[in-house]
């Protein structure tokens, strides 16, 4: 299946918005499920470069954005 989920609050400090928003569970779920394209960029250029590649990707992609 050509599944692309977004997650955002993948960081470590998220501020205001509290723990419950951050997506460090659904990075180690989705690392855990076979077949599954994980995608974590850590700056601006990073996030852009990993966007076009998670578009181009056949198949089921989790990407988490920092806040």
């Amino acid at each position: 299946m050509n599944l692309k989920v977004v997650g955002t609050h993948s960081g470590i400090s998220i501020g205001e918005d509290g723990p419950s928003q951050m997506s460090i569970e659904d990075l180690s779920l989705a690392c855990s499920l076979p077949g599954f394209t994980v995608l974590c960029p850590a700056d601006e250029v990073s996030t852009s470069a990993l966007v076009r590649a998670m578009a181009a990707i056949d198949g089921p992609v989790f990407y988490a954005r920092a806040a």
